[in-house]
């Protein structure tokens, strides 16, 4: 084995794909959903794009995979039309100085919830 990891099969029946770091992918795992554990940039891009092609509705990725392909995920955020992307902080809490959810509601919406 050359110490790369695999590309996970993705499915068009996966209704969740979960991309992050190996105790998120594990969690997820124990809650009956599938993912790619990634460590770097190119393992994301790749797993995001191999759910993107897939169709998965639901794709579930780790803020810390997100910060590594940023450009790729805010495209798909603003542009896909078959998948929902969303963020989630890893057992370590969220990314420091990352804006909290219910002040990007207000900057996008105007209103304080």
């Amino acid at each position: 084995m050359d110490g790369r990891r695999s590309e996970p099969v993705i499915t068009s029946r996966e209704r969740f794909f979960v991309i992050g770091d190996d105790d998120t992918i594990l969690g997820f795992r124990f809650a009956g959903l599938r993912g790619q554990a990634v460590s770097d940039a190119t393992e994301a891009g790749l797993a995001l794009e191999q759910a993107i092609r897939a169709r998965v509705p639901i794709i579930i990725i780790t803020d810390v995979a997100a910060q590594m392909i940023r450009d790729k995920v805010n495209a798909i955020r603003f542009e896909a039309k078959t998948s929902i992307l969303v963020e989630v902080p890893t057992r370590k809490g969220p990314i420091e100085g990352r804006p909290k959810l219910i002040d990007l509601i207000h900057e996008a919406v105007g209103i304080h919830v």
